[in-house]
């Protein structure tokens, strides 16, 4: 992977895989598996560089998805859950409540609309295009 001439570095190469696989990653250990390195090593030099762990950062970009599709789509908590990669409604809304302040219900219902930039308008059109029930 190359960034503007330059080798992307691990926590870049890690954020690349999480934005096009959020869906589909079972976490950090096989996030680090697909980068070929230890766990711990993608936690501390992740952590180092962007402030964050790819943990939270896995976390924050499965709502803001969610978010999306909580104000722009009409699919079940369930089936939101499963699209964002949570295995289950419970769990999603646990983390959801956590993280925003609100169930994802709750956020639904006040219908705020987030900025959609246009690779997030094309990720909804796509992930439309998926059976998911």
């Amino acid at each position: 992977m190359v960034y503007n001439g330059n080798m992307l570095t691990l926590s870049q190469k890690a954020i690349e895989i999480i934005e096009k696989n959020f869906p589909m990653l079972w976490g950090v250990e096989e996030l680090a598996d697909m980068l070929g390195v230890t766990k711990y090593h993608l936690i501390r030099t992740f952590k180092s560089e962007t402030g964050v762990t790819p943990g939270d950062f896995l976390e924050k970009t499965r709502i803001k998805y969610a978010k999306y599709l909580l104000a722009y789509r009409n699919y079940s908590i369930e089936t939101t859950a499963h699209m964002v990669g949570y295995a289950g409604s419970n769990y999603f809304c646990k983390v959801f409540k956590r993280v925003e302040g609100e169930t994802p219900a709750g956020f639904r219902k006040k219908k705020p609309l987030p900025f959609l930039s246009p690779e997030d308008r094309m990720w909804l059109i796509e992930t439309d295009k998926r059976s998911y029930t």
